[in-house]
């Protein structure tokens, strides 16, 4: 509708309150979650224009919301993590079918011989995988990145040892990358300059590092 909007956790009763920026007035609480908010992201599907939010909470909830559909709750998803969910993303690749919900933890799922990051499927709520990388715990952040030189679809966790690019659907381990000092690192995204992709990032040593994708 083009307005700007802003969406807040209340630290009481755990509602997304969702306010029209220009007006400062509140439009709508979400009600869903019963424990801390800690990740609310906003995404569009670019093959119908349909528009959601993803949120997650200490209680390892997920929640989808249609927001084309009056925010209805498309799924409610325990993802039985063994920590709180640091991250969680929709992933919509070009000309599919198919939709992917991302979650990551700051620690292993209850299933100790598995990844902290798992994909689930937008169309029925049901777990497809978890991401390969076992030793690829404390995941503070998650970004998908689409390589249009290959056409694939790739989640680049960011957690304390490293930041690791896995394929979306195939078992492949794009890249891992570390810096020479062993730090955290906390957040970042992809930008492309002169048909290049690059991925910039934070880190707790105080400095933003780019790294050529390609």
């Amino acid at each position: 509708d083009n307005k700007e909007y802003i969406v807040s956790p209340h630290i009481k009763n755990y509602n997304l309150d969702i306010f029209e920026i220009l007006k400062n007035k509140k439009i709508i609480s979400l009600q869903g979650h019963k424990n801390i908010v800690r990740t609310i992201r906003y995404f569009i599907n670019e093959n119908n224009y349909n528009e959601y939010l993803i949120s997650g909470d200490d209680n390892k909830i997920v929640i989808i919301w249609d927001i084309t559909n009056n925010y209805k709750i498309n799924y409610q998803i325990d993802t039985k993590y063994g920590d709180m969910i640091y991250s969680c993303l929709l992933v919509f690749p070009k000309n599919n079918e198919e939709s992917y919900i991302i979650t990551s933890s700051y620690a292993q799922s209850e299933d100790i011989d598995k990844s902290a990051t798992k994909i689930y499927s937008l169309n029925n709520g049901k777990l497809i995988k978890y991401l390969k990388d076992l030793n690829n715990n404390y995941i503070y952040y998650l970004i998908s990145w689409h390589n249009k030189k290959n056409n694939n679809y790739y989640i680049i966790q960011f957690s304390y040892q490293k930041i690791v690019i896995n394929n979306l659907l195939k078992e492949e381990l794009y890249s891992e990358l570390k810096q020479k000092q062993n730090k955290g690192h906390y957040s970042g995204f992809v930008y492309n300059k002169d048909n290049n992709d690059y991925l910039c990032s934070s880190s707790s040593n105080g400095y933003v590092y780019i790294w050529d994708l390609y």
